[in-house]
Formats: structure tokens, sequence, C-alpha cells
């Protein structure tokens, strides 16, 4: 498997609201219905939260928890690497062939969406380790 350099573009729905947000389902509120609404996260709260989420997909992947990586892609997720446009059933299958090295995730940038959603935009660079142990570094 080959990313090398990946440029990785993840479109993070609403439902990363309730993901940054334990312990609190969408549809249950803990407040009156009286009560004023909750104030809306800022921009740097949710940017946290979803940087945050991304980092522990690329945590599950280095530990081989491919279930725990699996969960974190949408059934839409696309990905964009030396190897073209895949989709989550392509990338799920070139995980498990050979183990993630080193790793760095750098120039981390979000858009937000009109319809709640967040567009997340990075780099990845990471080592690959093929089946034989073979190493192919990133460039």
């Amino acid at each position: 498997m080959k990313m090398q350099n990946a440029i990785l573009v993840t479109l993070a729905i609403p439902a990363v609201m309730a993901i940054a947000q334990p312990g609190q389902s969408p549809k249950q509120s803990s407040q009156p219905a009286n009560a004023a609404p909750a104030a809306k996260p800022s921009d740097d709260s949710v940017r946290d939260a979803v940087f945050a989420q991304e980092r522990k997909l690329w945590e599950a992947l280095a530990k081989q928890d491919f279930a725990a990586f699996g969960g974190f892609l949408s059934p839409t997720f696309m990905n964009v690497d030396s190897d073209g446009i895949g989709d989550k059933a392509r990338l799920l299958e070139e995980v498990k062939v050979g183990k993630l090295g080193k790793y760095t995730l750098s120039d981390w940038k979000m858009t937000k969406l009109n319809g709640g959603g967040v567009v997340v935009l990075y780099k990845a660079q990471e080592d690959w380790i093929d089946p034989k142990g073979i190493i192919t570094p990133a460039i």
C-alpha cells in the first residue's frame, strides 16, 4: 500500500458534534423545555474536537485496531492518495496488508459548511511497513 504524502479530506457531518460532546445524545436534552437554548460551541472547540477524532483514527490504525479504524469512517468516506481516489471498503482492505510505521500529520485546515458540517484537510506523511518488513518511507 502506498500511503505516502496523502492529502486527506474528511467531511464531518453534524453528527460530529455529538461525538465531540460525549454523554448527551442528539435527541436527549438535560435542559427544561422552557430553558434558553444552549450556546453553540465555538469554532475553536469544534475544530479541536474534529481534529482530535481524526488523530484517534490514526492511533487506531497504528495499533492495527481495524474495527475502531473503520468505525471512524462514514459509509460514504472517500480517500485521495498516490493510488488515486478510493472508498471506505478499498481503504479498509489496503490497510490490512502491512502496518503503519512512523507518521506525522500537519497543515491542518477546517472549513465550515452551511449545513453544519465541516471539511477537514491535512497532510499525512507516513512510513508503511509491508508484510515482508520492507519500509516504504514517507517522501
